[in-house]
């Protein structure tokens, strides 16, 4: 069996490769988004290499930690239901003009 052999070997070659850790991804991402934000969906298209189930939990960290702050719209996703839409600390309290 692996016991996260395979985990550990896969973050030491994205870190080996210059690739930003994910959090600095996301928060990239999201200050690039400005206004409009994203949900965790649209996160996940966006960064395309990164499995949805691997954005939710540092998108809870960074709300929580008021990095990101959801603006209380929501979108609807693929599957037909509605997510929250954050958005950069930065731009919060902005009204989105798009």
């Amino acid at each position: 069996q692996d016991y996260g052999q395979h985990t550990r070997a896969t973050r030491r070659e994205a870190l080996q490769g210059g690739r930003k850790p994910l959090v600095e991804r996301i928060i990239d991402r999201m200050r690039s988004l400005g206004r409009y934000g994203a949900t965790r969906w649209e996160l996940h298209v966006l960064l395309e290499d990164v499995p949805y189930q691997s954005i939710c939990r540092p998108c809870l960290d960074l709300v929580n930690d008021h990095t990101l702050t959801h603006t209380g719209e929501r979108r609807k996703t693929p599957t037909g239901t509605y997510a929250a839409v954050m958005v950069h600390s930065d731009f919060a309290g902005s009204e989105v003009t798009s």
